[in-house]
């Protein structure tokens, strides 16, 4: 990529004065950090005064139903 630019910086005119714009906003862009969905989650039920909400538990009785139901074969 960085070898790219530089040819096209070269080039000059139009294109490697963007090249050069674009080359300095991503050396400035900072993204976001989002806390986890959980953390965001209890935030807003606090918000509207409900409480936490429980860990999703998967049922390990309904896997084992499941695989043991087809008695066709």
């Amino acid at each position: 990529m960085k070898e790219r630019i530089n040819w096209a910086r070269g080039v000059g005119g139009r294109v490697g004065q963007l090249l050069k714009e674009l080359e300095k906003r991503l050396e400035e862009f900072d993204p976001p950090t989002f806390p986890p969905p959980s953390e965001k989650n209890d935030k807003v039920r606090a918000t509207y005064g409900l409480p936490p909400q429980m860990p999703q538990v998967s049922n390990p009785v309904s896997t084992e139903t499941s695989k043991g139901s087809d008695t066709t074969q």
